[in-house]
């Protein structure tokens, strides 16, 4: 027998207890993180899918495009909800920072938003300017830019609707 025994503990659980809340008594505060797990999951997919299309972008001398180029297909899809949770995310924050008791939070509450770039958007549009697929390319900028996305879309959108007219020309 141990010396020293440790007495058994026993665990309390709350119903409808969430942690996350614990730290603060602030409903404010609560309120936003409860909104932020809402968003959370399609980000995080989001985020995700981004990191893995990052890795198999470098190892296209290895593996080869195809990788790649279905994990920019899959951030496709999923941009609909992830610029929407983006906005989401803002306007909760926004909202959070209203609420807030420090005036310099106050000032950021009023900026508007402005959407991240879609990796997936642009990476895609790289690979299939280099592989010469300018009405591809076209197509990927405009409904990034329709979207919402931030990014270069005029410019490459400009630059490849010249490609192509040099490449009708001969």
């Amino acid at each position: 027998m141990w010396p020293f025994r440790k007495k058994k503990q026993s665990v309390v659980v709350r119903v409808g207890f969430e942690p996350r809340d614990s730290f603060t008594h602030d409903p404010v505060m609560a309120e936003f993180n409860r909104s932020r797990r809402r968003t959370k999951p399609i980000l995080d997919r989001h985020f995700a899918t981004m990191e893995k299309m990052e890795q198999a972008y470098y190892r296209r001398e290895v593996d080869g495009l195809d990788p790649a180029i279905k994990l920019c297909n899959e951030l496709i899809a999923m941009a609909p909800e992830v610029i929407a949770a983006f906005k989401l995310d803002h306007q909760e924050n926004s909202n959070f920072l209203r609420k807030s008791e420090f005036n310099n939070l106050r000032e950021h509450a009023s900026k508007e938003f402005q959407a991240p770039t879609n990796p997936g958007f642009k990476q895609l549009a790289i690979v299939r300017e280099r592989q010469k697929e300018y009405g591809e390319v076209i197509r990927l900028c405009r409904q990034a830019a329709d979207q919402g996305w931030s990014g270069d879309w005029d410019v490459r959108i400009a630059r490849c609707q010249k490609k192509l007219a040099n490449e009708r020309r001969t």
